[in-house]
């Protein structure tokens, strides 16, 4: 199958909007084969802000960009109409910036793309598109007719763009209250999974991985990688596969591990060995299984699994 072009991009957004009509004009104002409201079109310079809220086109308000003077030329112009939305999407880019990173990530299920980011920015704003990303997704915004992003994000995903992203830099990614598939790349990332059973793997820096809440599956990958656990223990413990004593780190939060005071792990609280659960500690680490376990009251919980028969240490630990 041949590749998604760019074109195809803007023609199956147009197709979307307005069924392809360069005439087309909606029930709210918005204009065109790719409807256009008077914020888009003030941005990229056709028109000038009228101080109100709704689009009501007024004609002194038309800059004269491309010939066009008037709603009517606008859509009788389907050569600036393309002009526009090349324009608009070059902006929109520009405002994705501060969640570009999340570009090949797969939240509950949606592969994150340039192309559906710029689609959803098209609905909803690039700055409602960017807070639904780093919230969480919490919260999935829709446009006035109910049209949610996540529709848009997983309609266009896939389509080639002019528009790349250096994933060197360090980078801070969080996931959802779903299952969610977060990778870091070159840099030094933060990589958070919230809820859910998330697969997270770190890359070729020195990345922070906190899988949340649920049972996670946890990668660092090369690197000096710290596993943070700071979500209440719920006997679900998450997976740890590749920890490297004396390199990686894990990291307790103090409110959840309470009888650990914060620093260092003091060489006494940690108890390794077959039989480690029965040694009367806090902190125990099973060599046979691999399970990593906490008893702050009596009640051992595993909270993660490891690699069997590693040569744990106090050193390896660090309280939060």
């Amino acid at each position: 199958m041949a590749a998604l072009t760019y074109d195809d991009f803007f023609d199956a957004l147009g197709d979307r909007e307005s069924g392809g009509d360069y005439k087309a004009v909606n029930t709210l104002g918005y204009l065109g084969k790719y409807q256009f409201g008077e914020l888009a079109l003030i941005d990229v310079g056709y028109y000038t802000a009228d101080q109100t809220s709704s689009n009501d086109w007024h004609a002194a308000n038309w800059t004269g960009k491309s010939g066009v003077r008037s709603q009517a030329d606008f859509l009788a112009n389907p050569v600036a109409q393309d002009k526009a939305i090349h324009a608009y999407m070059d902006l929109q880019w520009s405002y994705l910036a501060s969640v570009w990173e999340y570009v090949g990530q797969k939240i509950d299920g949606l592969k994150i793309t340039a192309s559906g980011l710029l689609a959803g920015a098209h609905l909803v704003g690039a700055g409602t598109v960017a807070e639904f990303l780093s919230s969480g997704g919490k919260n999935v915004p829709h446009d006035a007719y109910s049209t949610s992003v996540t529709e848009y994000l997983s309609l266009f995903a896939g389509y080639q763009t002019p528009f790349s992203v250096d994933h060197s830099a360090d980078e801070d990614i969080t996931g959802s209250r779903y299952a969610d598939v977060i990778r870091g790349r070159g840099g030094d990332d933060v990589l958070t999974g919230l809820n859910g059973r998330d697969r997270l793997k770190g890359g070729g820096g020195d990345d922070t991985i906190d899988g949340g809440k649920g049972p996670d599956l946890m990668v660092g990958g090369p690197g000096s990688d710290t596993f943070v656990f700071r979500a209440r223990l719920s006997g679900k413990p998450d997976v740890i596969k590749d920890f490297s004593p004396g390199n990686d780190t894990i990291a307790l939060d103090h409110n959840v591990f309470g009888l650990l005071p914060k620093g260092p792990l003091d060489d006494g609280a940690l108890h390794v060995g077959s039989a480690a659960k029965h040694a009367g500690g806090p902190l125990f680490y099973d060599t046979k299984t691999g399970e990593l376990i906490y008893d702050g009251n009596g009640h051992a919980v595993v909270f993660a699994v490891l690699a069997k028969g590693l040569d744990l240490s106090a050193d390896d630990f660090l309280v939060i």
